[in-house]
């Protein structure tokens, strides 16, 4: 007779029955262990899943994080390229005469 779909039955006999318990409750015990496993393997993917999602946020974050920090470099260096041209000193425009 056909078994469903992820049952199994139990088909060795010993003759010795210390040996048969030994062998049903090995086999009983993988049965439960492949069960375990089973369940746990989508939440172990989900984890991963995450971890890898957390990976990709903080890289990102980092990239922009780095955009900003060459921003107000640039924003820096123009105020100061301003405040020396207005104190009248670093830039060299040349020699202005004719007054």
């Amino acid at each position: 007779m056909p078994l469903p779909p992820g049952a199994s039955r139990w088909v060795p006999h010993f003759e010795n029955p210390d040996l048969e318990h030994f062998a049903r409750n090995t086999f009983n015990g993988i049965k439960d262990l492949n069960a375990a496993i089973k369940a746990l393997n989508p939440k172990t993917n989900a984890a991963q899943a995450q971890a890898n999602a957390n990976t990709a946020l903080i890289a990102g974050l980092q990239t922009q994080i780095q955009n900003i920090t060459d921003q107000i470099t640039n924003i820096t260096n123009i105020t100061n390229n301003f405040t020396t041209v207005g104190l009248g000193v670093g830039l060299d425009c040349g020699t202005f005469s004719g007054y």
